[in-house]
């Protein structure tokens, strides 16, 4: 966990009966969970298994979306939901610190500036419609 004055907190409904994260290299192809890009083989993911009211899933996270997981959350998150949760960060503060972008690996840091430009951009083009 970062200590970032810029974190996320979710408010998560449920706490899992279970869950393990474990790092593994890939030996095959497979796709993140929450920005749906491959894995490729020899590359380092998270792999996640866990249980909650009687189901158990299992859920591999790249280890750029990670990065930005562990720069910016302070406590749960819901899987799938990283972007979004991001996005509406963005919108409601409109920035996030030097100190969590570089604690973000350099791919991850170069998605979620990129989120931070188009929160920009968009909110410069309502100031000039206005």
């Amino acid at each position: 966990m970062n200590l970032c004055e810029c974190q996320i907190d979710i408010d998560v409904d449920y706490l899992p009966d279970f869950q393990k994260i474990t790092e593994r290299t890939a030996r095959k192809l497979h796709k993140c969970g929450e920005c749906d890009r491959d894995i490729i083989l020899g590359e380092s993911y998270f792999y996640t298994a866990s249980k909650s009211d009687g189901h158990f899933w299992t859920f591999k996270t790249c280890a750029d979306c990670k990065s930005i997981r562990d720069a910016l959350y302070c406590g749960g998150w819901e899987y799938g939901e990283l972007f979004t949760e991001v996005r509406n960060h963005i919108t409601e503060v409109s920035k996030i610190s030097d100190d969590c972008l570089l604690a973000m690996t350099p791919d991850a840091r170069g998605k979620v500036c990129n989120m931070i430009q188009e929160y920009w951009d968009e909110w410069c083009n309502d100031e000039d419609e206005s």
